[in-house]
């Protein structure tokens, strides 16, 4: 994180503690290894107007630090194919947010390398001061695919800004914050950097100061592979419940008895019917 962008965070936090700037990015990955990567930027009312009074307390410091400059970072992406949106309330509030669709990790790659060379104008805003890294790999199997995601976050910036990140922390986390998505395809492990599950996806929130390093893993079964198994076992299984039913004698119910062909009074015993008749009348 630059300085001007942490002695911004530093001053609003001081002249409005109320003020709220919102950062995220997210990645949402398919079974084969394509996605979607997403870049959002929301800020209040009261955080654009407290841009003014702390560039005006500031000596002219964090001219280029204001919305018309996020306006600008997301219009360069915008020229690279992303799809960018813009959102304001009533009230006054400003979300901007932009999607970048890869189709693997070359893609992936360039999306990332967009946001890193994307322009908010001479000293607008670089999103390579939150020293962003990211990849992610995939190992398809026949039953199931295996999916990891990593990343770096560094809001604690060089060696010089380092010690002032972290004295100014607490101050700049106030109107500041920033979180780390991952969507990965089936069931979801969180293995570093002190994420969190929220409705399956892998959610991670560094704060200022902080370097963070982060990883997820998913195993998703591959629903195809399942049913090229599953349809010949069920046919062998019909199969031999039919070659068990043609196999049972006809003559024999189901209660074990004698069935149908059993006729009251025609296959008697004859000494049964001989001692029938010697009875008296």
């Amino acid at each position: 994180m630059s300085k001007r962008l942490l002695l911004c965070l530093v001053l609003l936090g001081v002249v409005l503690p109320s003020c709220q700037m919102e950062m995220g990015v997210g990645t949402k990955l398919n079974r084969n290894g394509s996605g979607r990567f997403t870049l959002a930027i929301a800020v209040d009312k009261e955080f654009i107007d407290g841009l003014e009074q702390a560039d005006a307390q500031s000596a002219g410091r964090l001219q280029g630090a204001g919305v018309k400059e996020f306006e600008s970072f997301f219009d360069s992406l915008k020229t690279h194919g992303w799809k960018v949106k813009k959102s304001e309330t009533k009230k006054g509030d400003v979300a901007l947010s932009g999607a970048c669709d890869f189709a693997g990790p070359k893609g992936f790659d360039a999306c990332l390398s967009q946001v890193s060379s994307a322009d908010g104008g001479t000293r607008g805003l670089q999103f390579k001061d939150a020293g962003l890294g990211f990849d992610f790999g995939t190992k398809k199997g026949f039953f199931k695919t295996h999916t990891f995601f990593t990343g770096q976050v560094n809001l604690a910036g060089g060696k010089t800004d380092a010690a002032l990140a972290r004295q100014m922390q607490q101050l700049a986390s106030q109107v500041f914050t920033f979180e780390v998505r991952a969507e990965l395809p089936g069931t979801v492990r969180v293995l570093k950097g002190g994420g969190v599950l929220r409705d399956g996806v892998a959610v991670w929130s560094p704060k200022v100061g902080e370097r963070l390093s982060l990883r997820a893993e998913s195993d998703a079964f591959n629903p195809a592979s399942l049913v090229t198994v599953a349809v010949p076992l069920l046919g062998l299984l019909a199969l031999g419940i039919w070659a068990l039913t043609r196999r049972r004698p006809k003559h024999v119910a189901d209660d074990g008895f004698v069935g149908a062909d059993f006729v009251p009074g025609g296959n008697e015993d004859p000494a049964l019917q001989a001692l029938e008749h010697d009875v008296p009348s």
